[in-house]
Order: C-alpha cells, then sequence, then structure tokens
C-alpha cells in the first residue's frame, strides 16, 4: 500500500508540473513533425515524449528516391513518438501528412498516428493506465479527454470509417478512423488531410467543440508479430 502511495505522489508530481507545449505559428500552422538526417531520440525537444522502448533501429531517418523521411519500425512491444501541442481545436482542425505503409496490415497496420484532445476545465480522465504510460514517457503526459487514431485498413473498402467508443470506466472517448487501406495500396507514398474537427463531430456528436484543445500528436506503433513499418515525410497542423 505505502508503495503504491509513493507511486500516485510521484505521478500526481510529474502530471502537476507545466512542461514545455509546441503552439501554432503565426502563419496559423504548426510542423509537428519532420524528417531530418541524423534523426535522434535523444536530440528531441523537450516537448516530446516517447512512451515504452522503441526497437534499437526505430526511429530513424532513411533516404529513397533522393527523399528523406522517418521510418518506424513493428516490432515486440508497442511504443509511440508524441508531441505536446496547445492548439485549439476548431481554429486548426486540418492535419495534413506524407506516409508509406509497408510489410503485414492485420486488420489495421500497427503504425498509426494518434491526436489526444482535452475540454477547458476537464478533469484527469487518464485513469490508472493512463497515469502509468506518462511514467513511461520523457516528459508526462497532458490530460485527455478523448483521443483520434488514425490508421491504414486491411482493405481499401474500409477508407472513411469510423468506429467510436467510449471507456465508461475512465470516461475517455477514442474514435478510430481508416483514412486509406488495402495491401494493393501498400509501398506507395500517400499524401493526406484529415480535418480532426469534422471526425470529432461525428464521433462525438453531443460534445461542443468551443473549449476542446489538441494536447498531443504522434505516431504509435502497436506490436507486432510479422514485420511491418511505416515511413512519414512531414506531419503538419494548420488551420
Amino acid at each position: 500500500m505505502a508503495r503504491w502511495c509513493c507511486l500516485a505522489a510521484m505521478l500526481a508530481g510529474l502530471i502537476g508540473c507545466a512542461h514545455p507545449e509546441a503552439g501554432i505559428g503565426l502563419d496559423g500552422s504548426l510542423v509537428i513533425l519532420r524528417p531530418m538526417a541524423g534523426f535522434s531520440t535523444a536530440r528531441l525537444s523537450d516537448d516530446w515524449m516517447i512512451a515504452g522502448t522503441p526497437p534499437k533501429t526505430s526511429p530513424a531517418a532513411v533516404s529513397e528516391d533522393g527523399q528523406l523521411s522517418l521510418r518506424f519500425e513493428a516490432g515486440g512491444k508497442a511504443y509511440a513518438l508524441m508531441r505536446r501541442v496547445n492548439a485549439q481545436l476548431l481554429a486548426t482542425p486540418y492535419l495534413a501528412w506524407r506516409w508509406q505503409q509497408l510489410g503485414a496490415i492485420g486488420v489495421r497496420h500497427p503504425v498509426r498516428i494518434v491526436v489526444g484532445l482535452a475540454d477547458a476545465g476537464g478533469k484527469n480522465r487518464k485513469g490508472m493506465f493512463g497515469r502509468l504510460l506518462s511514467h513511461m514517457t520523457s516528459t508526462a503526459m497532458p490530460d485527455f479527454d478523448r483521443s483520434i487514431i488514425v490508421s491504414f485498413g486491411s482493405s481499401a473498402l474500409m477508407r472513411g470509417s469510423l468506429d467510436a467508443s467510449v471507456e465508461k470506466s475512465h470516461r475517455r472517448g477514442i474514435a478510430r478512423y481508416v483514412v486509406r487501406g488495402g495491401r494493393e495500396n501498400l509501398k506507395r507514398w500517400w499524401n493526406e488531410t484529415v480535418d480532426l474537427s469534422n471526425l470529432h463531430r461525428l464521433a462525438w456528436p453531443g460534445i461542443d467543440m468551443r473549449a476542446t484543445r489538441i494536447v498531443y500528436i504522434g505516431v504509435t506503433v502497436q506490436a507486432s508479430a510479422k514485420p511491418a513499418s511505416g515511413r512519414f515525410g512531414e506531419i503538419r497542423l494548420s488551420r
């Protein structure tokens, strides 16, 4: 019991402290992720968070046909690279990126984009799992009320599908959106743009978005028994 109390106190301290956040620029946009030669998680700014233990070779900058990208490999354990963000959802709803998916898909490809959302005045709704995840990251995760996961599906027919749910025990909503799919579309580069506010409206029609903020954006990689990877060009948030 004493050990859990100490852990709770430590986690509360992590969550309660102020941590750096990436804000929207004067042009109304924010580059979340940009591939750079010699990329290393050890040189990331303080507004980045790493959850889990990525493979030693991932993420890494790779060059192919003269184009630089950031490769995320799936392995035996899940991990995520996320950036703390402070942006109003309705003011900057457009998320755009370039990606290429490779290897095994399953129902959804293991390499995905994740967006965390919080309401003004909301309470900590992460539950014990969220707090333990905060403890695993280089900086504490922000409190969030809902998350949107954007993925690549096993079939092209899944494109545009949206599955929203609420974890009743934690009162935390999760929406899963398939932006593209199909094994025939693997190994090809795709430019994508999604309106996060529209996805939020479809997933949770009863929630007023005027006070909703985007609090983190990143890439999450699920564990995979078969070889799979995803490559990303620039990921950008804009109005």
